[in-house]
């Protein structure tokens, strides 16, 4: 009976023993499961943490870009409107110079020519400022009066004003010892004004002087 009750023990025991390992091995697999799948967690959070940097630094880089060229285009923009304002400011004094003196306003054109400006003609040699309105005060406006001008092409870049023109006007005086034929005479050229701080500073000019003599008799043949 001893015996028996010993062997009974030793099975109960083996048992709680087996049952206890059940139990641990149990417990070690839950703990690897569970440090599995928090290390599992954790790359996952590291992963999308960069991948959200990346990305916002991305996006961050492309609104920089679009910022930057924005700027640029706008900049872009007012220079070249500045630019276009400025050549037609150039355009309008160098024609205004014509203008007044078609329409016999020597104050004006004192007023639209520089203190240091200077006009080449023809090939002529160089005269100033003073020089210039007396000639087209005394000499070209006594002679030819009802001047009618016209610039079908004007043509601006940088300080300089290239003009194709075209005057139409009446041969009632003197010009250059030839006498008034009363008729109406046309002349056409090309001058280039330099236009610096809203006044003229230089003028380069040439004419059609021949076809004009023509017209005025002092050519035979013509």
């Amino acid at each position: 009976m001893t015996v028996v009750l010993h062997q009974i023990n030793l099975i109960k025991k083996n048992m709680e023993k087996e049952k206890n390992c059940k139990a641990n091995s149990s417990k070690q697999k839950c703990f690897r499961g569970c440090k599995s799948k928090v290390t599992g967690l954790f790359i996952l959070a590291f992963i999308a943490g960069l991948v959200f940097i990346a990305t916002s630094c991305g996006e961050c880089g492309h609104e920089n870009t679009k910022d930057n060229s924005d700027k640029l285009l706008i900049n872009l923009k007012k220079e070249y409107q500045m630019k276009s304002e400025q050549l037609e400011k150039n355009k309008e004094v160098c024609l205004g110079v014509s203008k007044a003196i078609m329409n016999g306003n020597w104050d004006e054109v004192d007023e639209l020519l520089a203190d240091d400006f200077t006009y080449i003609g023809d090939g002529a040699e160089p005269i100033n400022k003073q020089e210039y309105i007396g000639f087209m005060k005394n000499v070209l406006c006594s002679a030819m009066t009802e001047m009618d001008m016209a610039f079908p092409r004007v043509i601006a870049e940088g300080n300089m004003v290239a003009v194709d023109y075209t005057n139409a006007m009446t041969n009632s005086g003197d010009f250059y010892g030839i006498p008034a034929t009363n008729k109406r005479v046309f002349a056409s050229g090309q001058f280039i004004r330099e236009v610096k701080d809203g006044k003229v500073t230089a003028e380069w000019q040439t004419t059609n002087a021949i076809g004009l003599m023509g017209q005025l008799g002092a050519i035979p043949g013509k």
